[in-house]
């Protein structure tokens, strides 16, 4: 009987399945998306109240006449007491209110009358101012007694500390920097005040010769609070651009904080 004949079975052979890598997809980009902003701003009057040093050049170069005859000093009391007028000198709900000093300056320096809140005394003082004035322009010592009203008077907690020089003249008798210029020791004394916490407003009066516009600008703590009129009998809407900067600080507004 023939033996039986074992058939082989062929075993399959595991085969290698490549494996799939993955492919990253591309991070999408941010974009931007612009949301409509209204900002809708009021600046209350007498939401901020301040320590304000009126400084005057009373140098004899005051007395020339202006296009209405007056003199260039006459107009400049006669703006600074429409600025006192503008000030809060009354006290509001709270017992806050705004406080104004005067200060006059030619060969010398003076305080005419110190921080406070009684407007017919400071305009009494200003009215006063006719009766001292002097040759020569020390401009920086406008600054210095100026910024010394503020920093030893009876300054109110709280209220912003200014001072607001106006000279229609260059600096005359100042003494020299190292430098060998009067200028630099005028912008140190208004670096000083600066440097202080004071917000320093500068005004230029009569024939641009006359002043120095760089150098009463860089006096001043920004381009825009220093201020110029060939005409001393256009002040007066200068001082009230002045009053409403100081009510109504940029600060205050949301594109400048």
């Amino acid at each position: 009987m023939p033996t039986p004949t074992h058939t082989s079975t062929d075993v399959p052979t595991a085969t290698n399945t490549p494996t799939l890598t993955p492919v990253p997809s591309p991070t999408p980009r941010p974009v931007p998306i612009y949301l409509p902003l209204a900002v809708s701003e009021v600046c209350v009057p007498g939401q901020v109240h301040a320590d304000v040093v009126l400084v005057l050049d009373l140098s004899t170069s005051m007395l020339r006449p202006t296009r209405t005859g007056r003199t260039k000093l006459a107009a400049t009391q006669d703006a600074a007491k429409q600025f006192v007028d503008l000030m809060d000198l009354s006290p509001d709900a709270e017992g806050e209110h705004d406080q104004v000093g005067v200060v006059g300056f030619n060969f010398e320096a003076w305080v005419a009358a110190p921080l406070g809140p009684d407007a017919a005394r400071v305009k009494g003082a200003i009215d006063a101012l006719s009766d001292r004035t002097a040759e020569k322009t020390r401009l920086d010592l406008g600054f210095e007694v100026g910024a010394g009203v503020l920093a030893e008077g009876a300054r109110r907690p709280g209220n912003t500390p200014v001072l607001v020089l106006l000279t229609d003249g260059l600096p005359n008798m100042v003494p020299y920097a190292e430098d060998g210029t009067v200028e630099t020791t005028v912008l140190r004394s208004a670096a000083a005040a600066r440097a202080a916490g004071i917000t320093v407003f500068t005004i230029a009066i009569g024939a641009p010769e006359d002043t120095n516009p760089d150098l009463l600008r860089g006096c001043a703590s920004g381009a825009d609070q220093y201020y110029y009129t060939p005409d001393p009998d256009d002040l007066a809407s200068i001082y009230r651009g002045i009053a409403h900067a100081i009510d109504c600080p940029r600060s205050l507004f949301w594109g400048q904080r």
